[in-house]
């Protein structure tokens, strides 16, 4: 994939959606939100996050509202009336998410990590 485009994955043997991510407005180098069960997103534009077939990121559980959160680059927004947490605490409206933090949506927890960028091989 080229062009600034990104892709979220469910766990093997789901099917990627792909998507063009909105302007980064984030300065922190992009980050993978990752679910339990190998499920994992690179948040760069906006990524709807819930268990409906419409999201960006689906994750599969009866505690996770159809449409749950939005995440936009590196800032969620809880979409769930509530039933979202960062890092423990239960929060409304939006905040800035970074590498190293826990995000529960429902009962299913996920980590925020750094994307590292892969330096090209040395030549000799």
């Amino acid at each position: 994939m080229g062009n600034g485009e990104s892709i979220c994955t469910q766990a093997p043997g789901g099917s990627p959606h792909e998507f063009l991510p909105a302007q980064c407005s984030c300065t922190a180098p992009p980050l993978l939100l990752l679910a339990p069960g190998g499920s994992r997103c690179a948040l760069k534009g906006v990524n709807n996050v819930g268990s409906g077939r419409h999201n960006d990121f689906i994750l599969e559980d009866p505690t996770v509202a159809l449409t749950h959160a939005v995440v936009d680059d590196c800032a969620i927004t809880d979409l769930s009336a509530g039933r979202t947490w960062v890092n423990g605490e239960q929060f409304s409206g939006s905040l800035t998410l970074s590498s190293g933090d826990t995000v529960q949506f429902g009962d299913v927890k996920c980590s925020v990590q750094g994307l590292e960028m892969q330096s090209p091989p040395l030549e000799e």
